[in-house]
């Protein structure tokens, strides 16, 4: 019983571990294309050095993940469709392989659209029922709605600010 139990626990942690570098790639390609998108325009404008754009962005991402980023988690790791382990790292490592091509194409993409399109692809495995439509038009309103309000957003403030700065 002794060793059945060792077995377990010893693949238990290497799933983890699996588990951890898939995230890491994540991570890896997050820092690659979304920070990018982040600082792009104050870099571009000469406002700050690359490495100092980079640390403020490392600092904030950090307090955004543990202060806001479980409310995310959950949308991601349960309402869209329910996730095993090996569905959770075809997931992360299936995201993370789109991003890094865009990343290396040079062409900016979203962390989010990558995850949701990798679960929704391990949901269409375990069959469409099991994706949750409510939650996935709820996403898709907020990827048609976010450009447009950043535009509108943009519009605006660059209009009020345009006669202080001339």
């Amino acid at each position: 019983m002794q060793v059945a139990l060792e077995n377990q626990e010893g693949v238990i942690e290497l799933v983890l571990l699996i588990l951890l570098m898939a995230g890491a790639y994540v991570g890896w390609n997050i820092g690659a294309n979304d920070t990018a998108n982040c600082i792009g325009t104050t870099v571009g404008a000469g406002l700050l050095p690359f490495r100092r754009a980079v640390l403020l962005v490392a600092v904030f991402a950090i307090l955004g993940a543990v202060l806001q980023g479980q409310h995310v988690m959950k949308t991601i790791g349960k309402q869209i469709t329910p996730l095993d382990v090996r569905g959770a790292f075809v997931a992360q490592t299936a995201s993370a392989v789109g991003m890094h091509l865009f990343a290396v194409w040079g062409i900016p993409v979203s962390s989010s659209s990558a995850i949701v399109g990798a679960v929704v692809g391990v949901g269409l495995v375990k069959g469409a029922r099991t994706i949750s439509k409510k939650t996935l038009i709820i996403i898709l309103v907020g990827w048609v709605l976010t450009p447009c309000l950043g535009a509108f957003s943009s519009f605006m403030v660059y209009r009020l600010l345009s006669p202080v700065f001339s």
